[in-house]
């Protein structure tokens, strides 16, 4: 599983851009005026990532050797404000600003909001600070039950009340009537809802602040995640700027404490996905009030923080996690400079994590999308068109060399063998050497080396897949057909095993009994992969989890059903991996085509462990209901004779996978088939079959393997990717 844990550090920007002077910001510098302040300001694990020595910083010193890749990005957008900002992380262009009202907000808009709300009128109507003009006039506020209507230089709406005039529920319902009224020309970046109470005599700001903002464009990076099956996980007033959009989880936090503290916990809540958190006190309470002590303070106990974070990761609920902390800014507002409002600035862009290589000087990036597109790919985007805008630095911040995962047996005979964690340390490889490869990132971990492939039973998939995953890891290949091996007939296997062994580094092996590639691993003294027997497929399910997670980001509540003939290698091993990975399985098939009851209660042991659930079933309407993934394969393997077809066809028939099957199943349900797969006329068997039965497709139909909901082609492809994982894992 991979994770982001992206930070932005609200207003924290590190000197001014180069068309400040254009926003009349010209010499300001946020953090490099904080140092000249606090000169000894400790920020200790900042600095270990490499946050002094970003090109353009001043007043942090630099490390020796950064333990993390470093630089800064400039903003693309015409605005210096925290929604243009944020939606520029993420891939979105905003050429124009946003409008802004220096003057108060027009007539047609007060007297829309005062005729749609019911208030009596609005206070203020101008640029204010939100201290000062709730301190100026928060009791004519209570006396008149009139909001506070105020901006900024940002392009807000901003509405403060006392909640004992307007509890916060209120206020936000006034909030949304004012974000339904501004639209057109007048569509502000956000609404603002500003609630206080009057504490000792004053009036002070409470933790109920809520933005309400317009919506971004739908082709972001956050949608994107969503949609490949992974958690958007969003901490602090994140929800509010993106309106929702793209996000599958939310907390709102009261400080930055609160949101730093819901980040590390998410380190145990959160999966797989972006971790998006914004630390808003660094702008709202020390940047806009000038306050250049309290950001000093606020940025040391970040840090401390920053460091318990970067000690707990790479780990989720005891299982590994390839995890990376991201660190950006959205602006500056520099607590030295004149006035209240933001500043145009320079961000820095830090990345830490087990996988990212140290010491790497990104230099100067164009774009705040910089970051979004290096998130893309850190967490397996590839698949997906680039973003809008912005350059992925992920080819150049990745270790050179992947950080290997290894089995604690040198070998991959079936996935009983392994416990969870080392099938998930698979898959977690698999996505790593996935994403190297997409990225054009060589990763050949083993030159020199040599491997057998031993083919008892041809194969494309497994052939191509082995051959391709070899070269990529440096490796060479001889490819033993079933006549380029005396193996079982002149020689045993024992004797083969042996004089393989002292020739070549690694064996695969895809035949016919289990017992030939476990004799195999016995005498050889090198590891032994298992291609395919008659038994079990572990090459094959593996690449079937690794499409499954890509899908739906996770195995947790997740139901597959086998259809068809469950007696042999796939139903067997597929029954296997989700009970080892707590998913939902269920065998849909005649009685006498399930697997073996030995199997069974083996894998009913192990689901009492996991949580997971083993349904044997023959009817297919109560299969497949709830269905998340359908799963068939051939219903006559490879090596039987041609009799059987008659059997299978009459018992199988009504196990088909059809349209309506698929209908009957969750409306999120993906088809999927480990090939070949009989579903038209277009190979000798189907015609065959077409001629001797009427039949025009097998196990699937061509509707439904042709289909929108058909993801087969993405596991024909994460075949190559899972067993360069299993041969890297293993030599």
């Amino acid at each position: 599983m991979s994770r982001v844990f992206w930070i932005v550090l609200d207003s924290v920007g590190m000197g001014e851009a180069p068309d400040a002077a254009a926003f009349g910001d010209e010499g300001c510098n946020t953090i490099g005026h904080i140092m000249e302040v606090y000169p000894n300001l400790a920020i200790p694990n900042l600095r270990r990532i490499g946050y002094g020595n970003i090109d353009g910083m001043k007043g942090v010193p630099p490390v020796e050797h950064p333990e993390g890749a470093f630089g800064r990005l400039r903003e693309m957008s015409a605005g210096k404000d925290t929604t243009i900002g944020h939606w520029e992380m993420v891939g979105i262009y905003t050429p124009k600003p946003l409008p802004v009202y220096p003057h108060g907000f027009p007539d047609e808009i007060n007297d829309a909001f005062i005729r749609e709300t019911g208030v009596p009128g609005i206070l203020c109507n101008e640029t204010a600070s939100g201290t000062e003009v709730i301190e100026r006039l928060g009791e004519e506020h209570r006396r008149t039950r009139k909001p506070i209507v105020y901006t900024s230089a940002d392009s807000v709406y901003q509405i403060a009340c006392d909640e004992s005039v307007y509890p916060p529920e209120e206020l936000y319902r006034l909030c949304r009537i004012a974000r339904n009224i501004l639209t057109g020309d007048h569509n502000v970046a956000r609404v603002i809802a500003r609630p206080f109470v009057k504490i000792d005599g004053r009036f002070v700001r409470t933790a109920n602040r809520r933005d309400f903002s317009r919506l971004p464009d739908a082709d972001n990076l956050l949608n994107r995640i969503r949609e490949a099956g992974q958690q958007v996980y969003a901490i602090g007033k994140i929800e509010d700027i993106f309106a929702g959009v793209g996000i599958t989880d939310a907390v709102h936090t009261e400080n930055n404490e609160d949101g730093i503290e819901k980040t590390i916990a998410a380190l145990d809540q959160v999966e797989n996905g972006l971790i998006f958190t914004n630390l808003v006190e660094f702008d709202s309470v020390w940047g806009h009030r000038r306050d250049t002590a309290g950001y000093a303070q606020g940025l040391e106990r970040f840090d401390e923080a920053l460091g318990r974070l970067m000690q707990r990761l790479g780990t989720f609920r005891g299982r590994p996690s390839q995890d990376t902390i991201v660190i950006t800014a959205d602006h500056g507002c520099d607590p030295t400079f004149r006035g209240t409002d933001h500043t145009r600035e320079y961000v820095p862009f830090l990345l830490y994590g087990k996988g990212i290589r140290p010491g790497v000087n990104l230099g100067t990036g164009d774009s705040f999308a910089d970051a979004g597109a290096t998130v893309r790919e850190l967490l397996g985007l590839t698949a997906s068109a680039p973003l809008p805008i912005g350059k992925s630095r992920y080819r150049e911040i990745v270790s050179g060399a992947a950080s290997v995962f290894h089995l604690r047996q040198p070998r991959f005979l079936k996935l009983e063998d392994l416990t969870a964690e080392e099938i998930i340390g698979l898959l977690d490889l698999a996505a790593d050497l996935k994403a190297r490869k997409k990225a054009g990132i060589p990763h050949a971990l083993y030159p020199g080396k040599n491997i057998a492939l031993i083919f008892e039973k041809t194969s494309t998939r497994t052939r191509c897949a082995f051959e391709v995953a070899a070269h990529d890891l440096g490796m060479h290949c001889t490819y033993l057909d079933p006549s380029g091996s005396q193996m079982g007939k002149k020689e045993s296997i024992a004797d083969t095993a042996r004089v393989l062994g002292r020739m070549f580094d690694g064996i695969e092996y895809r035949g016919f009994e289990q017992r030939i590639v476990e004799d195999l691993s016995r005498y050889s003294g090198v590891p032994v992969w298992n291609g395919l027997t008659n038994e079990y497929h572990p090459t094959q399910v593996l690449a079937d989890f690794l499409t499954i997670r890509e899908r739906f980001g996770s195995f947790s509540g997740v139901k597959l059903v086998f259809m068809g003939d469950a007696r042999y290698n796939m139903g067997n091993s597929l029954m296997m991996g989700c009970a080892k990975l707590g998913m939902h399985f269920v065998a849909c098939a005649p009685e006498k085509y399930w697997p073996s009851p030995e199997l069974i209660r083996t894998c009913r042991e192990i689901a009492k462990e996991t949580g997971a659930v083993l349904e044997l079933n023959a009817d297919v309407k109560a299969a497949v209901s709830g269905a998340d993934v359908l799963y068939t394969d051939v219903w006559v393997s490879m090596g039987e004779s041609d009799a059987v077809w008659e059997e299978r066809i009459r018992d199988l028939l009504p196990y088909r996978v059809t349209a309506e099957v698929m209908k009957s199943a969750s409306p999120r349900c993906v088809f999927m088939h480990c090939l070949p797969a009989f579903h038209d006329l277009n190979t000798s068997i189907g015609r065959s079959i077409h001629e001797r039965f009427g039949l025009d497709c097998m196990e699937v139909t061509d509707e439904v393997f042709e289909g929108p909901q058909s993801i087969v082609f993405d596991e024909a492809e994460n075949r190559m990717h899972t067993i360069k994982a299993v041969m890297a894992a293993t030599l």
